[in-house]
Parts: C-alpha cells; structure tokens; sequence
C-alpha cells in the first residue's frame, strides 16, 4: 500500500471534502473486513494493485469520480497486453465496484456491459504417465525431491488446491481410515471437506513427517522448506513453482503445475464414471459450471467420447 501511496501522493487532506469518499480508505476499509471474513491475502492483495493503479493512471482519488472510461483506460493500458492480463484487470476492479456497489458507495453499475473475450487454451492436465516419470526420476533420498514428490502425488490424490496443500498440518489425517480431513480455515470457499488418499500416499505423509522432525522441525506442517531459518515463514507455493520448473526441464514432464494436477484428478474421476456432481465437490467448486470450464477438454476428447456410444 506504501507504495502506491508515494505515487499517487494521497493525503488525507482530501477527506476535508465531506460526503465524498477516498477510494484509498475505500479500499483499505474493504480489505480490513475481508482478511476478518477469511479471504485470501493474494486476493485482497490483487484488488489493492488493481484498484490502485486504476486510480493512479486516471490521476482519480474519490470513489465518485470513477467512471466507466476510468476503467477501459486502466483495461487497454499498454496496447501489447494480452486479452488474458486485461480480462485479469477487469475481473479485479469489478469485484471491488460491485462490493462498493452493494455498500451504496457507488450509484450504478457502470462496468455491467463491459467484457473481454479471450480464446482459451486447452489444458490438458497431468498423465498418468507423467507422475511415473517423476516417480522414476526423483531422488527419494533427497529431501527436497522426497518432499516435492509426496505434494504431487497429494494433489494428484486428492485435487486440492496449492493453498490448501502448503497449510496442511499432521492433526488432520486419520491415517487408520486413509482419510484426510480438511478444516473450512484453509479451504477456499471455507467449507470443510472430507477426502481419502492411498496406502501409498500414507506412507510417503509419514516418512515425509518423521523427516521434517530429523531437520530439526517442531512444527506441524508437513510441506515445509529445507533450511531451518525459514520453516515458519516457508512459502511452499513459491517453492513449488520453482521446483517443478526445474523438473520440466530436467524430465521433459509438461503438466506438473498445481492447476494441471487438479485437472488431471478431475479427468480420471470422471474416466472411471464419477459424476460430474461429485467431481465438483471434491474439486470444492462453487458450481458443476464452474467445474465444466475448469476441465478444458479439447476437440480430440470430445471425439473420442463420442466414439464410444457408437461402439
């Protein structure tokens, strides 16, 4: 926030104008009671840049001076930009205007009609053959790779989200029924859920446990760094991306990002005739909508399925 507060030079000066509002206080007031209402800080951290920087290219301070021509500018800034980063700048910004909106601190909807279409991409989602190459090339005996193994194969279990998995602690597996019990505090939609995992997964949980404690770890994390200074603050989401960058290159291995796993456990799911409603919960999915987009099958797919009724 400092940041944007240099630039922008703010100055609470402007509050002497009574009946109109800051967007600064705005958006701070907004982001105080959202981390109360548990939402993530990469979300609220998103909609201060986005906000801000809105404000700061338009040289706009109050909530009343935001208009819809505010916000094309900030969405075509820089002419090079892809469809994907403006349709990301549209999605911050109007999920603030709209909590405004819903506050009575803005008057209409002014961004109501206002979309960016993007072709998407299909995304394949991790192979079953790809967790085999990993499994094959890692080195069980190096920590790092133990331990970046056991988070694929989690993720490829279970489908859970790179946030849920770097907040896990030990007190939720009940390992007697191979079942892992997640607690609506690190879940994203804030709903506990209940899913199983395998022997072999169990196995590798403990092993990784008992050799966070051989590092010198008292905590109850089980996905931690390497390096003891940094155990409480470990950003295993960071560390992920990193690794599994490394392993692309090394391995020749495509689709090992936390997203391409989720994809990949949703596809056997529903491979093996799972429906696409159970799918969905166990992908903690607001909606079976949400979940047909999140799977991206290419026409190929398509195809084949539909060769199988004709059989």
């Amino acid at each position: 926030m400092q940041k944007f507060k240099k630039q922008m030079s703010f100055s609470k000066n402007f509050s002497s104008n009574r009946g109109r509002i800051l967007v600064e206080d705005a958006v701070d007031d907004l982001i105080k009671e959202h981390k109360l209402l548990g939402y993530r800080e990469r979300t609220l951290t998103d909609y201060n840049i986005h906000m801000m920087k809105m404000c700061e290219i338009n040289e706009v301070h109050y909530l009343d001076e935001l208009d819809r021509q505010c916000l094309m500018n900030y969405i075509q800034l820089n002419e090079n930009a892809k469809p994907s980063t403006r349709r990301t700048r549209l999605k911050a910004v109007r999920a603030v205007l709209t909590k405004f909106l819903d506050r009575g601190m803005i008057e209409y909807a002014f961004w109501k009609d206002i979309n960016i279409r993007v072709d998407e991409e299909v995304k394949e989602g991790t192979t079953e053959e790809e967790i085999m190459v990993l499994f094959n090339m890692l080195d069980f005996d190096d920590y790092i790779e133990f331990r970046d193994f056991t988070a694929i194969l989690f993720i490829w279990e279970t489908g859970i989200r790179m946030n849920t998995l770097q907040n896990i602690e030990m007190n939720i597996f009940d390992f007697e029924n191979n079942l892992v019990n997640f607690p609506p505090s690190i879940m994203k939609n804030h709903k506990g859920l209940k899913l199983p995992f395998s022997d072999d997964l169990a196995m590798l949980i403990k092993r990784l446990d008992a050799w966070n404690k051989e590092i010198g770890y008292t905590g109850e994390k089980l996905f931690i760094s390497s390096k003891p200074h940094l155990f409480e603050k470990t950003d295993f989401a960071k560390l992920y991306s990193k690794r599994t960058q490394q392993y692309q290159k090394r391995f020749g291995v495509k689709n090992i990002r936390a997203h391409d796993l989720r994809r990949g456990f949703a596809k056997r799911m529903l491979e093996t005739g799972i429906n696409i409603a159970v799918v969905s919960k166990a992908l903690s999915h607001s909606s079976i909508a949400t979940t047909t987009k999140y799977l991206h099958y290419s026409n190929d797919e398509v195809i084949d399925e539909l060769r199988k009724l004709n059989r």
